[in-house]
């Protein structure tokens, strides 16, 4: 077997979920060589039961392989719900029953880490992310909701990639190289050795100290 090169799979987490992409390969056995290999270096940064899409490059053989790849994710306790086909973006749910039908926006809930962020990990989670413990330089969160870090921050963050500008970023200590929310981005954000939270205010995101946070009102509430 030929050695397994990263580059054949990516993970993301895009507004329809978490997309595992596959890379055009030759190879079968290389391919899922780099899957083992994502997500046994995952470890628990990736919650069992969640749901991903599983994105294959167009053409004949990668539909042939569609079985072995889909079981090499299921070996880690994930689900694939949708196949996307190459460029033309071709979908399907899968069922428990191999049919397809509709796809639909689950929530997957909030997921709890007791435990530091290092350099070179990354945790990415469909729902919100809450870490009891500090996000150290070089350390990742991609989240489809909020992420709140009782401890210091200082790794990126991406956060409402599924629910959108209403989620927030929150530490005890602020001090990220990288926020995003939603699609808005701020590569320099500002540093508060106090607790404090980014959020999206009039179409950019702002930090403030938690305490004179000044949030904007999107009529959550009757």
């Amino acid at each position: 077997m030929k050695k397994a090169r990263q580059s054949l799979v990516d993970l993301k987490l895009e507004r329809d979920g978490l997309v595992l992409v596959v890379s055009p390969y030759e190879d079968l056995e290389e391919v899922i060589s780099s899957i083992d290999r994502l997500f046994s270096e995952m470890g628990d940064f990736v919650s069992k039961g969640d749901e991903l899409i599983l994105s294959i490059p167009e053409g004949e053989k990668a539909g042939d392989d569609l079985p072995a790849l889909v079981s090499a994710v299921n070996k880690f306790g994930l689900r694939v719900s949708q196949v996307v086909v190459g460029r033309t973006k071709k979908t399907m749910k899968l069922s428990n029953e191999g049919r397809a039908t509709k796809s639909r926006y689950v929530s997957e809930g909030t997921r709890v880490m007791k435990r530091n962020l290092r350099s070179g990990q990354m945790i990415v989670h469909n729902g919100g992310v809450m870490i009891f413990g500090n996000v150290h330089p070089g350390a990742a969160i991609f989240a489809g909701g909020s992420v709140v870090v009782f401890g210091s921050l200082k790794g990126q963050v991406k956060a409402g990639l599924r629910e959108g500008e209403s989620s927030v970023i929150a530490a005890l200590e602020f001090a990220p190289t990288f926020v995003q929310i939603s699609s808005f981005v701020m590569n320099e954000p500002p540093s508060f050795s106090q607790p404090a939270v980014a959020h999206v205010r009039t179409g950019r995101i702002v930090v403030e100290p938690y305490d004179s946070a000044r949030f904007q009102d999107r009529g959550d509430i009757d």
